[in-house]
């Protein structure tokens, strides 16, 4: 699916629409975990598969000074999250602490609540346990309890969803003003909120207390896709989309919101053979619903991009495979995202040593290799995850999420990226609603400039300043670079054979393999710095990897 994206001066007002991945087009506090490592002590070992029997890796002895643990007091001013998503006009939801989200079921005239399988208190049910349940109450995490696991518990959702509230509108007429309707229905349904529950009511929802309410999230009653009169797949899909609301401490107004369809919690699971809704178990209560969507959509709620790319398939790739929540809504969030939300921080090696890590899913851990850290978070760097296919990454590696999504990594490896979230100024020229953008030069961190200042790079090729460089991607063991020359094929109407370049087990990282020795020899970085480090797998089990860096002279 796609996404709309207007850059235009910080100034002015911003509109984003970012749809879920899907059947067809689409301040932070930082919160550092607590992490150990163990530093390995084994024997001198040869990688079996990508090196040569002439490569020699050695296992450093225990060398604590050759890396080191960041904290988020540690990061370079202007360089955050927060500092990066201001820079650009945004108001994300915060990423850690207690939040509280504000669900409001919105029906149209033309469609009741009451017509729906089971009725309008039996659907309203089933919002409150795709956002809120507890385990048995899904088909998999509700949103609440699959944020509060991947954030290591530095994200914990709570919150009410409403009565229905009926917007006024047919189908018909709601689409047909666009995105501007969007907009007029969140506002009508918050005000409608207030007046049954007082002014000052959505100031439980403005835990940051800068006068938005954090997130608000609309279900609406028509379905995916919409009705046969409007033929308005964009308008009757899941998606985040912002307001130029004005901020109100005193009562609190919208600004950043998710639209999506009741439909959306039953896409994963209880569909007949013939691809159509099957009404009868949502009707009789048996149902379970699945969060997927929702998940991915409160991503871009706190600030997250989407991984994919909304270019023609046949001349973009997609970077990291498909195999992620902001992906194709699948499994767990990759560590860089973990990272730049305020759940994990970094190991950074600064010289030769060995490490141990366990499962990222556990704790969080993760390594970082530069030329040169500044302990900025957003720069160009090369990260290392230790990957497992348990807790949110399990049931999609074992079952297609709604029957044909790529199935997610099922064996243990190392998952390795390379981020290049460099920051840059840039000049701009408007011209009616199109906004032209002139690279003048990367920066360590935002700052006071004449410029416009934020990201330079995306998973998608048109919007990157340099349309070679993505903001993340997966690399491959042995540098085949699979992804850039499978460019997706058009026309198939089987999505599991080909029809999206997709990554698989052989994307990981295992024992044996290197980087630096045979493969990615004198690897550079998108900047042209060269990276200075090699590395080898010299020991995996499901508790642990072991790595072996040599930094180079």
């Amino acid at each position: 699916m796609k996404k709309i994206r207007l850059l235009i001066p910080v100034a002015s007002a911003l509109l984003i629409v970012g749809c879920a991945n899907g059947g067809g087009s689409s301040e932070v506090t930082s919160g550092g975990s607590n992490t150990s490592v163990s530093e390995s002590t084994t024997s001198e070992s040869t990688p079996s598969s990508e090196a040569s029997s002439s490569i020699e890796i050695v296992n450093h002895p225990d060398t604590p000074s050759n890396y080191y643990q960041l904290n988020s007091t540690e990061y370079l001013a202007g360089s955050t999250h927060y500092d990066v998503r201001t820079s650009d006009g945004y108001v994300d939801m915060p990423s850690t602490g207690d939040q509280k989200l504000l669900v409001i079921p919105v029906e149209f005239t033309d469609a009741p609540a009451s017509s729906l399988a089971g009725g309008a208190e039996q659907i309203r049910s089933y919002i409150h346990d795709t956002f809120f349940g507890e385990t048995g109450t899904t088909s998999w995490y509700s949103l609440a309890e699959y944020y509060s696991v991947s954030s290591f518990n530095h994200l914990n959702f709570s919150g009410e969803v409403t009565n229905w509230w009926n917007c006024g509108l047919s189908k018909s007429e709601a689409a047909a003003g666009g995105t501007a309707n969007v907009h007029n229905i969140v506002n009508s349904a918050v005000a409608w909120y207030k007046s049954v529950n007082g002014e000052e009511s959505t100031k439980q929802y403005d835990t940051d207390g800068d006068g938005y309410v954090d997130a608000v999230y609309l279900i609406y009653s028509a379905s995916i896709y919409g009705d046969a009169t409007t033929s308005d797949d964009d308008f009757y899909w899941a998606y985040v989309t912002w307001t130029d609301n004005n901020p109100n401490v005193a009562s609190p107004v919208p600004f950043n919101f998710m639209w999506a369809s009741w439909q959306f919690m039953f896409e994963a699971e209880y569909k007949s053979s013939s691809g159509t809704w099957n009404y009868s178990s949502i009707a009789s209560g048996t149902a379970k619903v699945d969060a997927h969507t929702f998940i991915h959509e409160t991503g871009h709620l706190m600030g997250l991009e989407d991984y994919y790319t909304y270019d023609d398939p046949t001349v973009d790739y997609e970077a990291l495979g498909g195999l992620d929540m902001m992906d194709y809504n699948i499994g767990d969030h990759n560590i860089w995202s973990k990272w730049i939300l305020g759940w994990a921080d970094p190991i950074v090696v600064t010289d030769s040593t060995s490490l141990t890590l366990e499962p990222s899913n556990l704790n969080g851990q993760f390594v970082l290799l530069a030329p040169s850290y500044k302990n900025q978070v957003y720069g160009e760097y090369i990260l290392l995850e230790f990957y497992a296919p348990t807790i949110l990454n399990e049931k999609d590696a074992v079952n297609r999420y709604a029957g044909y999504y790529p199935l997610n990594y099922s064996e243990y490896g190392v998952k390795i990226y390379h981020v290049d979230a460099r920051i840059a100024e840039y000049s701009y020229s408007v011209s009616g609603n199109n906004v032209t953008f002139t690279l003048i030069d990367y920066v360590d961190a935002i700052g006071e400039s004449n410029y416009y200042q934020g990201l330079a790079h995306y998973n998608t090729k048109s919007y990157s300043m340099n349309p070679a460089f993505k903001l993340i991607s997966i690399m491959e063991p042995g540098d085949r670079g699979t992804l850039k020359t499978k460019i997706r094929q058009q026309g198939s109407s089987d999505r599991t054979l080909g029809y999206y370049n997709l990554a698989s087990n052989s994307f990981l990282f295992q024992e044996g393999d290197t980087f630096g020795y045979d493969s990615f020899a004198n690897y550079k970085l998108d900047s042209g710095d060269q990276l200075g480090f090699r590395f080898a797998i010299t020991s995996l089990t499901e508790e642990g990897v072991n790595i072996s860096f040599d930094k180079l002279a």
